[in-house]
């Protein structure tokens, strides 16, 4: 009983603060520059996917370079 009450208030607190902190500015972070690529390269892609359909290696390739 004491080794299990003292995991779960030991383990929360020190897995809340460690992870709590990097999370916080990497979301930020992360999200603030894949959303913006993602939106963007996401667009042109679909509509020159769904007029070149029977070429795909062709989407790859501009999507690669930008």
């Amino acid at each position: 009983m004491r080794s299990v009450f003292l995991h779960s208030v030991a383990a929360p607190p020190l897995c809340i603060q460690e992870i709590r902190p990097p999370p916080s500015h990497h979301r930020p972070a992360t999200t603030a520059q894949p959303l913006p690529p993602l939106r963007p390269a996401s667009s042109p892609p679909r509509l020159r996917s769904a007029s070149k359909t029977s070429n795909p290696s062709f989407v790859h390739r501009p999507a690669t370079t930008a």
